[in-house]
């Protein structure tokens, strides 16, 4: 049988965009020591050769980002289902390497 709510459902995925848009913590901006993980990590996969689709973890090699990607797991998983990562330089990395990034 189906279960009948008599009260609002209150917990972290449950939002309305209005409550959302007044929030920042959904909101990352990179800081420069991550853009440099992130630089790194793009160049070292680029040199792999491989494709995409191949690749790995240990293909993609982060520290400092890899730290701060746990706690964006941690929101998807748990929190409000998604986030904002603002702050990543695609204008400079091509179409290749800002695939690679993503």
């Amino acid at each position: 049988m189906t279960e009948i709510r008599t009260r609002p459902i209150d917990s972290p995925p449950v939002w309305i965009g209005r409550d959302m848009a007044a929030r920042r913590d959904w909101l990352h901006v990179l800081t420069p020591a991550e853009i440099v993980d992130l630089d790194s990590a793009v160049a070292h996969a680029r040199a792999q050769g491989q494709p995409l689709a191949a690749m790995t973890r240990d293909d993609f090699p982060l520290t400092t980002l890899a730290r701060t990607a746990e706690r964006w797991l941690d929101e998807l998983e748990h929190g409000a289902g998604f986030l904002l990562v603002r702050g990543v330089p695609v204008e400079r990395y091509g179409e290749r390497d800002a695939t690679l990034a993503y």
